[in-house]
């Protein structure tokens, strides 16, 4: 979660992540609370009503809920956010918002928390059909929070989640199970 507000709203709080996080201390860990759950209110005081602005923080959680219902919650909620994230960056950087080198940062920061392997056997149509029942999926269509850069999420007129081709979201979760495996480079 931490590094998800990283991603989406706060460069700062990623730099200080990606200096701290291999030895943390009861300092960085208040640091990180402190500022996480400042960021949390602040989109939650912009966005009361869940409309649209609060959408940011379901990055990684459209991916994430279908591993996470996908793998009978063997894999834990934060584990399968995590892994969301490196598809749903994917899905910005073949999308032309975010560049294959913030794509990269962000992968790198976590690998960094030894996360476990998405199956190289995903079931891909399953893991799609279950994104359709995600709460920004409307009109058939599959919507993504899109980092423009770090620290910053594509917006458009108050929309935060964009329609993304399922051809796509395909790619993304082979390159999830790539990046599981070792392979992480962006074709």
């Amino acid at each position: 979660e931490v590094i998800k507000y990283g991603v989406t709203l706060d460069k700062k709080l990623f730099a200080y992540l990606e200096k701290h996080l291999d030895n943390p201390s009861a300092k960085v860990y208040a640091h990180l609370v402190i500022n996480s759950a400042k960021l949390k209110l602040s989109v939650a005081r912009k966005d009361p009503h869940e409309q649209e602005y609060r959408k940011i923080l379901s990055y990684g959680h459209t991916v994430g809920h279908a591993l996470e219902t996908a793998s009978q919650h063997m894999l834990s909620h934060g584990q399968a956010v995590a892994l969301g994230m490196v598809a749903e960056a994917y899905i910005a950087n073949k999308s032309h918002v975010l560049s294959k080198r913030a794509m990269e940062r962000q992968n790198r920061l976590l690998k960094r928390l030894s996360l476990p392997k998405a199956s190289g056997d995903l079931n891909y149509t399953e893991l799609i059909e279950l994104m359709h029942r995600d709460k920004k999926s409307k009109g058939g269509k599959l919507y993504f929070v899109q980092p423009k850069h770090i620290g910053k999420v594509r917006q458009k007129r108050r929309q935060v989640a964009f329609a993304v081709d399922e051809a796509v979201v395909l790619e993304a979760l082979k390159f999830l199970a790539s990046f599981s495996s070792g392979g992480q480079q962006a074709q």
